[in-house]
């Protein structure tokens, strides 16, 4: 039973190290689209920071998730794309993307519920977030 508990600790550490922060989510979704260079990549993804897009690109890198090759051209050049386990996470990412644009449209009409009934100085009668709408989802 301890082996149980130890694989679980380390799915949910990879998980965690995969998609637990905004920037490696969002250097893996620009990655879905092909090969990326280091520039394109610190264009594309807004706000971060050389060194920040750095550490995270060679995180990834060693997690297995992507390649970085190397270009001896007259101008060096590095080109980071994904490997078969990094496009594997494709349908992942998509489904939790497609879960959080319902829950933020769902989110939205119950808050205009909520300002409404109190509005009209009506309490309302269930939780917002606890609504049949939301656990549909």
């Amino acid at each position: 039973m301890k082996n149980l508990g130890q694989d679980m600790i380390s799915s949910f550490e990879i998980i965690r190290r995969i998609s637990g922060d905004k920037w490696k989510f969002l250097i893996i979704t620009h990655l879905f689209n092909g090969k990326r260079r280091f520039s394109e990549l610190l264009y594309y993804i807004d706000s971060i920071s050389k060194k920040v897009l750095a550490e995270n690109l060679r995180e990834l890198e060693h997690l297995g998730i992507l390649y970085r090759v190397t270009y001896d051209d007259p101008i060096p050049r590095v080109e980071y794309s994904l490997t078969s386990i990094g496009y594997s996470l494709q349908p992942v990412f998509q489904s939790l993307i497609l879960w959080s644009l319902n829950y933020a449209t769902a989110y939205k009409e119950q808050l205009r519920i909520l300002e409404e009934q109190e509005a009209a100085g009506t309490k309302p009668d269930s939780d917002p977030l606890l609504d049949d709408e939301l656990n549909t989802l």
